[in-house]
């Protein structure tokens, strides 16, 4: 009799399970039609432009949706394919709650001007959109109360153009894998990236970010061929080498101030009537470094051989060090009046101020 009434409990339970999920697959169905259509205008709203994608499939056990080809209106940014898993119970509730995000070969790219970093020209005809901005927004507004992302993984490259500098340069980073963690509202995100330089150099990112208002950062890199820097440095300059050190990213996105320390090794500089050869230590102080740059640099070429002039030389283990300016000119942000610095000879370099 105990085992006829363990199997009926048994078969109760699982009835009452079945009837559960039928009623709950009807409401699923439709929420997913729901979501699809909101997550679409949420990320227009969020990125600044229509999100399109060639196809979408949704599935029910467990709720998820899948796009492929997604792009960013004009191109600037692109996904084969981008996995939405939903979290079940707060779908039910109108509540988009996002466990994990997973953007694979996403293709971002940024632009760098006189007014800061933003996304590319979105300028190119595109795919025919889910719909416009105000028409998602407003269909899907009585439906979905709020959004909730957890977890955002994203796999690809990313391109950044500077045009600050002439003629414009590309850093553009491979291998890259972003995470971006949320546990709360109002709590910071916290981001970890990590990717390949193209000219050479592994980069590496972590911190916090509060969404437009505030970021803590700390940039790590690693042997960064030094020749991607000489569009930095006055006409006549030289830079070769390997850098590695690691910075920190404070303040506002788009104002936000920069230390930084880095160690030169190899190094081969020109810097006007100054030749430097060996290892030297490189030290930053930055102040809104993405759209009006200015701050300091001092070179420590204590450790480096060091010529002036063509007449005097300096042996590595003597202190020396170099100092400049970071100004703009021109609309670029440039390393001007250089200065330099040892025991008993301090003067400028010919065309410093």
């Amino acid at each position: 009799m105990r085992v006829r009434a363990r199997f009926a409990g048994a078969g109760l339970l699982t009835v009452a399970l079945i009837a559960l999920l039928l009623w709950l697959l009807p409401h699923w169905i439709a929420r997913l039609g729901v979501a699809r259509t909101a997550l679409a205008a949420a990320a227009s709203a969020a990125l600044g432009g229509s999100l399109r994608f060639d196809a979408l499939d949704a599935s029910l056990l467990p709720p998820s949706i899948v796009l492929s080809g997604v792009e960013l209106e004009g191109g600037v940014a692109r996904a084969e394919r981008v996995e939405l898993e939903l979290a079940a119970l707060p779908l039910l509730a109108g509540i988009v709650s996002i466990d994990s995000a997973v953007g694979e070969d996403v293709r971002l790219r940024l632009i760098r001007t006189a007014h800061g970093i933003g996304f590319g020209e979105r300028d190119r005809p595109g795919r025919d959109a889910t719909g416009t901005r105000e028409q998602t927004e407003s269909d899907s507004s009585r439906e979905v109360s709020r959004f909730v992302l957890r977890t955002l993984v994203l796999r690809g490259a990313i391109e950044l153009e500077d045009r600050t500098v002439s003629p414009p340069f590309i850093w553009a980073l491979r291998d890259v894998e972003a995470v971006a963690q949320v546990t709360a509202a109002e709590v910071p995100i916290s981001v970890e990236l990590r990717g390949e330089l193209t000219s050479g150099g592994r980069v590496r990112a972590h911190g916090e970010v509060r969404w437009r208002r505030d970021i803590a950062l700390e940039v790590e890199v690693d042997s960064l061929a030094l020749v991607a820097a000489a569009p930095y440095f006055e006409s006549g300059s030289m830079v070769r080498g390997l850098a590695s050190g690691s910075m920190l990213v404070n303040g506002a996105p788009m104002h936000p101030s920069i230390e930084a320390h880095f160690g030169l090794q190899k190094a081969r500089l020109q810097l006007g009537e100054i030749r430097l050869r060996g290892e030297v230590a490189v030290d930053a102080w930055i102040e809104d470094a993405l759209r009006a740059p200015s701050g300091r640099v001092v070179l420590d070429a204590t450790r480096a051989q060091l010529q002036y002039a063509g007449f005097f030389t300096k042996p590595p283990g003597t202190p020396a060090s170099l100092r400049a300016r970071i100004e703009r000119e021109g609309g670029a942000s440039m390393l001007s009046g250089w200065k330099f610095v040892m025991k008993d000879l301090d003067g400028r370099l010919p065309g410093g101020n």
